[in-house]
């Protein structure tokens, strides 16, 4: 499972792992356009806060806060800060609510996403050098390299790699919705219609069901891969949200000792090959869902590969975690048929 360090919010996951609506708790980033930048943890049923960690650069505060996205594998968080006329790439320390800068990236950024494979994405902002274009970045300098013009749009942006299709939707402000082909830089029209607020900076993709949780204005939606949308709640703050990521998908531990797990064909339909690396022979393999619940653990026998039959597993994400010699290999699959 993906982790990072929340040491100060273990009693509040705790209780939230408890109920069975879970799924309903999301981390949320609030700019300090309205209030001091903070990651709350919020209800998106309700739309309530249930706690907020005020988070600073360096130990000072900052004037701009947005995007949140989660490394696939290190399980490190990323999202980008504002201190003057500068936009950071950050990564996120729970355990103090602190904010590193990774580096000053070259334009005004407005949202992140990673890809499946680790690589970062973001989308620059409509008041940027060069508006409502995509790039890859640079994890470690915050450099970037442009990748596609989107197009026109109006305020507010908000992007979001879907890992069953493989492509990143963008919500570009003015009711448009699009999907990016990475793989061509070819960019697809979903809906000029959408009726939201045109101020929308965070898009989560739920892989179970195959869509969005969507904050725009102080209205939180769930959005279909077609721009079709159902309100969820009203942000109680009113403050609106930059960010967005669900506490289903991070745990309370430090990732120690954590390493990938090589596997495949991803997408897989019928079955998986697994990369068995570790001398031991004997080595614990654990399967878990979108959801993070554990729907199979067996054995396996190293080194060398194993075949591991995935026909019994619904369409959807799947994270493949085997245990050998203290180590953890991690990996995660998706299902599609």
């Amino acid at each position: 499972m993906i982790m990072i360090r929340l040491k100060p919010l273990l009693v509040l996951l705790a209780i939230a792992f408890a109920i069975p609506a879970f799924t309903q708790t999301y981390f949320a980033a609030r700019s300090p356009d309205a209030d001091a930048g903070s990651v709350d943890v919020i209800d998106i049923g309700s739309g309530s806060t249930i706690i907020s960690v005020p988070v600073t650069l360096n130990g000072n505060p900052i004037d701009g806060f947005t995007g949140m996205a989660i490394h696939p594998t290190s399980g490190s968080v990323y999202a980008i800060a504002k201190v003057g006329s500068n936009f950071h790439l950050v990564t996120y320390n729970a355990t103090t609510g602190s904010l590193t800068s990774v580096g000053i990236l070259p334009d005004k950024f407005a949202g992140i996403t990673f890809h499946s494979n680790g690589t970062l994405y973001g989308i620059t902002g409509d008041g940027a050098d060069n508006p409502e274009q995509l790039y890859s970045i640079n994890t470690s300098t915050a450099s970037a390299t442009f990748i596609v013009s989107p197009g026109t749009g109006s305020d507010g942006e908000a992007i979001a790699f879907n890992i069953v299709d493989q492509r990143i939707y963008r919500y570009g402000g003015g009711g448009l919705l699009q999907k990016i082909d990475l793989a061509t830089s070819q960019v697809i029209v979903v809906s000029t219609s959408m009726n939201v607020a045109n101020w929308a900076h965070a898009l989560y993709h739920r892989p179970a069901t195959n869509d969005f949780v969507f904050a725009a204005g102080d209205i939180i939606y769930s959005m279909s891969t077609t721009g079709a949308l159902t309100t969820l709640s009203t942000d109680a703050t009113g403050s609106g949200i930059k960010g967005l990521l669900p506490t289903n998908v991070v745990g309370v531990e430090e990732p120690t000792n954590v390493v990938d797990l090589e596997l495949f064909p991803n997408p897989a339909s019928d079955r998986v090959t697994i990369v068995l690396d570790s001398p031991e022979t004997k080595q614990v393999l654990r399967v878990f869902d979108a959801t993070g619940s554990l729907v199979d653990e067996s054995y396996v026998t190293g080194p060398g590969q194993v075949s591991y039959d995935v026909q019994a597993l619904s369409e959807g994400m799947y994270t493949f975690e085997l245990n050998a010699n203290g180590v953890r290999h991690i990996d995660q699959v998706v299902i599609q048929r």
